[in-house]
């Protein structure tokens, strides 16, 4: 393979420094050849010099060798070796802004989870009062303090200067000085696995829990606007001091600076009140939740599970089983745990009404299970008395082999098929050419519907159609309704 290109040099010759200024035109050819070994020649022709390089890469031991031919004069240069790829790294921080600098050194200890370094560097910045942080290192540093307050503070899972060297990684981490702008600090950690938690001492835990609305409060008196990253950390700080009032009370700040709470911003309240057993205030951030369109997640449905449970809330659990059930395709096996603890327990044993003469009938309890689209009936607990909890297989087809009840296939409840169906017409009214044409097909369906089947005549009638004198067919699409008919005759 040739392939040409244009490049420039300085009259006077081939100089390191003239390559930037060069502006005579040379024209090279490329020729690359592979045998055992694969070697790249580039032979250039100039009206001063002429040169050839050659780049030879051994396969078995992974070395560079490369060789600059200047007017029949060799020099050969290897490859650089990790020590000078060290002193690269060095040399290239020299150029970085103190801005840069500062940044990649607090990113360096959030993903190794130095929440001391970073508390440090922190420290030396602000001792003089000459520097100022902005949002982004603020977010840090109160990510690490809460994180480790909390004790959830993990290594992240990659860095960007990792040189590893005899089973350690040796990190450089850029903070700012005082005389000449930038210090480097060196630190070894050991080799960890992406995600290992960092395991934090009570005292440290109490330290970052200070620090942390220290950290806050500074960044408040310094006028730098918070974020959601922001108010979720101080929120995380709250929780950590199980301040469940001060957790929600950040969510509520959201909403009057305009940001939109995420799902990881309630939790710290949600939990902080579960944990204290605070039923009312722990409905309250499900409603707020609720009004704000955020949805809650296994974990959260589980704490409120296991409040209502601890609490014999019989209404609560019920309502929230069926929250469990339509967000929750598999549950975990601590939830499961929490499942079992209600049905075993005396409050689930009393939960319902003894007199069947005032409970639904069967009849009403069907039509309410085929109502709400099968498996559930949605009218309460039916019956009192205790439960009996085994652990049990299916088969199959879906049967429980203790009970012999057979589950129902997961599907939209008639609610949200509902919305879905007036949803698809709105939108094919929309895209519809000519007037009421869709509507006139709905017309159409209620007069001769329902059907039980229904054939896409244009995927039948084009299926493996495409060759030259191919095209619609309609006796594909005759030969699929005829054996459909069939079919549906035999089951009837």
């Amino acid at each position: 393979m040739r392939s040409k290109r244009t490049w420039s040099l300085p009259k006077s010759g081939l100089k390191n420094e003239g390559f930037k200024s060069a502006e005579v035109k040379v024209h090279s050819s490329r020729t690359l050849h592979q045998f055992g070994s694969r070697t790249f020649t580039s032979s250039r022709q100039t009206n001063t010099s002429d040169i050839e390089a050659k780049e030879i890469i051994n396969k078995n031991s992974g070395s560079v060798t490369t060789k600059m031919e200047i007017n029949g004069k060799g020099h050969k240069r290897s490859a650089p070796s990790e020590q000078q790829g060290a002193d690269e790294i060095k040399s290239k921080k020299k150029y970085m802004s103190a801005e840069s600098q500062l940044r990649r050194s607090l990113d360096m200890c959030s993903k190794h989870g130095d929440v001391m370094l970073a508390l440090e560097i922190y420290d030396k910045l602000t001792s003089d009062g000459t520097s100022v942080l902005n949002q982004y290192n603020y977010n840090i540093l109160l990510y690490l303090c809460s994180s480790a307050a909390t004790g959830a503070l993990k290594r992240g899972k990659s860095g960007n200067e990792k040189l590893k060297s005899s089973g350690q990684e040796k990190l450089v981490n850029i903070a700012e000085d005082d005389s000449n702008g930038t210090v480097a600090t060196e630190i070894k950690a050991e080799a960890t696995q992406p995600g290992e938690v960092v395991m934090v001492t009570d005292e440290e835990k109490q330290l970052c829990l200070n620090r942390g609305f220290e950290i806050y409060e500074a960044m408040k008196l310094r006028g730098v606007p918070p974020n959601e990253a922001t108010f979720t950390a101080v929120a995380r700080l709250a929780e950590a001091r199980e301040d469940g009032n001060l957790a929600f009370e950040m969510v509520k700040r959201m909403a009057e600076a305009n940001i939109a709470p995420r799902l990881r911003s309630y939790g710290p309240a949600l939990y902080t009140y579960c944990k204290l057993k605070d039923v009312d205030n722990a409905f309250e951030v499900d409603k707020h939740m609720e009004a704000a369109g955020v949805a809650l997640e296994e974990m959260e449905l589980k704490a409120l599970l296991k409040l209502s449970a601890d609490a014999g809330l019989e209404d609560k659990v019920y309502a929230l089983l069926h929250r469990l059930r339509t967000m929750v395709r598999e549950v975990s096996p601590s939830t499961v745990e929490v499942i079992q603890q209600w049905f075993q327990s005396s409050s689930a044993a009393l939960a319902g009404s003894a007199n069947w003469d005032t409970l639904p009938g069967p009849e009403i309890v069907k039509a309410a299970t085929e109502c709400c689209g099968g498996g559930w009936h949605g009218l309460g607990w039916l019956g009192k008395g205790a439960w009996t909890v085994k652990p049990s297989l299916l088969d199959k087809g879906g049967v429980c082999h203790e009970c012999g009840e057979q589950l129902v296939t997961i599907d939209i409840d008639p609610k949200e098929t509902e919305m879905f169906a007036e949803s698809l017409s709105t939108l094919a009214c929309q895209r519809e050419a000519r007037n009421n044409e869709f509507k006139k097909f709905q017309a159409w369906l209620d007069r001769h519907g329902p059907f039980d089947v229904i054939v896409d005549g244009a995927n039948v009638g084009l299926y493996n159609q495409n060759f030259s004198d191919g095209g619609f067919s309609f006796f594909q699409v005759l030969a699929v309704c005829s054996s459909k008919v069939q079919v549906h005759a035999c089951y009837q």
